[in-house]
């Protein structure tokens, strides 16, 4: 039964732990299917922003594009107050372009320049030169350029006092410089020399003053000059802006510059990208242009956004940098995204973040660390990527996930149901084994003490019927003297009364079992039957050496009994502490009150009962593991009779023992009111 049980659970076992980690797996892969549809979902989702961002521009530059030229500047000065401070509106011309807002690139194309050419002055101004390089007679030269000032032409003018304020240096009149290149400074940007007249006039100043030894006053006037050339005040090449751009910082003192400059700003960044654009769009002039389309330009290590729409021959560009790809672009689709716990980084053709959004931005996309908006490394690095190919935008977009783990924990209640189910499985597997194999040893101990009181039973009958009939043989055959038959004759009876004892003890233990024994309760002195059961225990076994001394506490004591059914109780106590004495002759049986209770003590000084059978002795059938070791006889049925009698009677029974120094049973019963 044990064999059948375990193979058919473990079988059963074995399935239902397969068939829950295929659940497990299933729903482990069926989480990493959604993780992967949420990444999809998220990718398709930032696509569509970007591209719905890039087609507002573009509609917004077709607007430009188609109106009349007279209209132009006005609206793209408009419009260019809504694209931020990192981004320019471009409107391409014959051979130049303007830009809006004014001032917003620093430096320009050497190509898109136009600048009046020298020579128209040449001849006005070369009797004052010849005055002062040849003849050097700067007085003259000075009455020479003096009207020239006056002139109606403001190119004459400009040259004209860039003249006046260099002889003016030479002859080391360092303030009528000054004042020549302050009136110069009111030109602006008029040509003077192919260079505007505003920026020759702050450099002239600055030269003038380190010469003059006035670092102070040399200190302010290069922060200006730094100031107008950042805010774009005029239109320079690139080798001029810079050439000029680091005289400007040489001449400031250390502390009032604030920072070496460690990374191009944004407007330096446009004008680069528009130089870069500018040289292609020369390239293919004439050629056939695209209506419409945006890329990515690197300039100075950032990628500049330009998007242009081209109507009839007549283009409209924008450029925009990191700070604009990240307004524009790269927050709202974020904000679109935010629903899919990912992280949105917009990647160029090279590899290298575009948007300003990422902590590593501009690092190469192997090395490139995604990080959630806390900062904190993005989950196990899931994530999808859409080519530029693909989406027709100027990026690649790549969609990294940041909560991993969120589809996973969604099953986590079904693992830990299906987890849980294996766990009780097992326990019911192991609950019901101890159950089946303990079942199965008591059924063999139950049996092997049936078998074990069957020969018991056995030899109890065996002995007093092989002594009733060798006597019953001597009587009939005449071999017995007339004065030894009484005592024959008692013998007999002796033996016959014994084999009563046994079989209604048998009889009775049957009822008890079935519920059938029925118990005539009645007022019954403790005393009184105490004393009469030891006188007559005692005649029993005093042949063979034993007394029974008694101590009564219990005088005219009464307890609600049946007086045949306690009387049999004691008598098995009586006759248990004789069998197992076999060393010491004398039984003490005592009577005591305590309380509303009445107890009734047999003791011996014996070999004892073992702890582990303290209890195990009240059931039927069982035996002290000692009753083999010194030869007890017995059934195994008067300890188990005395427990149903104490119990049906309201009271108890318990031993008090310690091994190899006698035992104490004692009944305890509730008084009689």
């Amino acid at each position: 039964m044990l064999t059948l049980f375990l193979g058919v659970t473990g079988m059963l076992s074995l399935a239902m732990g397969w068939l829950a980690w295929q659940l497990i797996a299933q729903d482990r892969a069926l989480a990493v299917q959604r993780a992967q549809e949420r990444l999809d979902n998220a990718a398709e989702t930032a696509v569509a922003v970007l591209r719905r961002g890039v087609d507002e521009i573009t509609q917004r530059l077709d607007t430009l594009s188609k109106l009349p030229p007279g209209l132009a500047p006005a609206e793209f000065t408009a419009q260019a107050s809504a694209v931020g401070d990192d981004a320019a509106l471009i409107l391409p011309g014959d051979r130049t372009f303007d830009v809006w807002p004014a001032g917003r690139l620093v430096y320009y194309p050497p190509s898109a320049l136009t600048r009046n050419s020298p020579d128209s002055t040449v001849a006005a101004f070369a009797p004052g030169e010849e005055l002062e390089f040849q003849r050097h007679d700067l007085a003259g030269a000075l009455r020479v350029f003096d009207p020239l000032t006056r002139s109606a032409n403001p190119q004459l003018r400009a040259g004209a006092l860039v003249r006046i304020a260099r002889i003016w240096s030479r002859l080391h009149k360092p303030d009528r410089a000054l004042d020549a290149y302050e009136q110069l400074a009111g030109l602006g940007a008029t040509p003077a020399e192919e260079m505007p007249a505003g920026l020759l006039a702050r450099y002239g100043r600055c030269l003038v003053l380190q010469e003059s030894g006035r670092t102070e006053d040399l200190g302010r006037e290069a922060a200006a000059l730094e100031r107008d050339l950042t805010a774009g005040a005029w239109q320079l090449t690139q080798a001029e802006y810079e050439f000029y751009q680091a005289q400007a910082r040489g001449w400031q003192p250390a502390t009032r510059v604030a920072k070496p400059k460690t990374a191009p700003r944004a407007s330096e960044q446009l004008s680069a990208a528009v130089a870069a654009i500018w040289s292609e769009w020369e390239t293919a002039r004439g050629s056939a242009t695209p209506a419409t389309g945006s890329r990515l330009v690197p300039a100075d290590g950032a990628d500049v956004l330009v998007v242009w729409r081209n109507t009839a021959g007549r283009m409209a560009a924008l450029v925009g940098g990191t700070r604009f790809i990240d307004a524009r672009f790269a927050e709202p689709g974020q904000i679109a995204l935010t629903r899919y716990r990912v992280r949105l980084i917009l990647v160029d053709a090279n590899g290298r973040t575009s948007s300003g959004a990422s902590p590593a931005a501009n690092s190469p996309a192997g090395d490139l660390e995604a990080r959630d908006p806390a900062g904190s490394p993005a989950g196990d690095g899931r994530q999808v990527q859409r080519a530029a190919a693909d989406t027709g935008l100027p990026w690649s977009v790549r969609i990294i996930d940041t909560d991993p783990g969120a589809e996973v924990a969604l099953t986590a209640t079904r693992r830990h149901v299906v987890l849980a189910g294996l766990v009780t499985l097992i326990l019911f597997v192991l609950a019901g084994g101890t159950f089946i194999v303990r079942a199965v040893n008591r059924e063999l101990e139950v049996s092997r003490l049936q078998t074990d009181f069957v020969a018991a039973v056995s030899h109890e009958f065996r002995t007093p019927l092989t002594s009733m009939r060798q006597v019953s043989e001597l009587l009939l055959e005449g071999r017995v003297p007339e004065a030894r038959r009484e005592e024959y004759y008692r013998m007999q009876q002796h033996d016959s009364q014994r084999l009563q004892r046994l079989v209604e003890s048998l009889l009775d233990f049957g009822r008890m079992e079935s519920g059938a024994q029925e118990y005539r309760l009645e007022p019954v002195d403790v005393t009184a039957l105490v004393r009469t059961l030891a006188d007559e225990f005692s005649s029993g076994v005093a042949a063979a050496g034993y007394r029974v001394e008694t101590t009564l506490q219990s005088e005219g004591t009464r307890v609600s009994a049946d007086r045949e059914a306690l009387g049999r109780a004691i008598w098995n106590l009586l006759d248990n502490a004789v069998k197992y004495s076999p060393s010491h002759k004398t039984v003490w049986l005592t009577t005591a009150v305590t309380g509303d209770s009445v107890t009734v003590s047999v003791r011996d000084r014996g070999v004892g009962v073992p702890p582990e059978d303290h209890r195990r002795i009240f059931d039927k059938f069982a035996r002290g593991a000692n009753a083999a070791t010194i030869g007890a006889k017995g059934t195994g049925l008067g300890l188990a009779m005395v427990q149903h009698i104490a119990g049906a009677h309201g009271g108890n029974v318990h031993v008090d023992s310690t091994l190899g120094e006698g035992s104490t049973f004692t009944i305890t019963l509730p008084a009689a009111k």
